[in-house]
């Protein structure tokens, strides 16, 4: 899992019309393919990320919290994948 924290520098050179909305420094989880979906079905990096964006609007206006959501995101995403230790038993 990747984070990675937005900066809209250069949007000009993305093909888009207009500039994108996330605000800078929002924290995106990417997943290590760097895909979102597989075959038209978005993964849960898609869910996460939306978390993420509504954090400003739901009571953490400050992008240092934004920071330390995402961060623990990661971990817990980065453990739940982990396989399991076969020495707990």
């Amino acid at each position: 899992m990747i984070l990675h924290y937005f900066s809209s520098a250069g949007w000009e050179e993305w093909g888009l019309y207009e500039r994108p909305v996330i605000r800078e420094t929002m924290p995106v989880l990417i997943d290590e393919d760097l895909c979102f979906e597989d075959a038209a079905v978005p993964r849960p990096t898609v869910v996460m990320n939306l978390w993420l964006r509504e954090l400003p609007v739901s009571g953490a206006p400050s992008p240092k919290s934004w920071r330390t959501y995402a961060q623990a995101l990661k971990g817990w995403v980065e453990f739940l994948g982990r396989p399991p230790d076969p020495g707990l038993r």
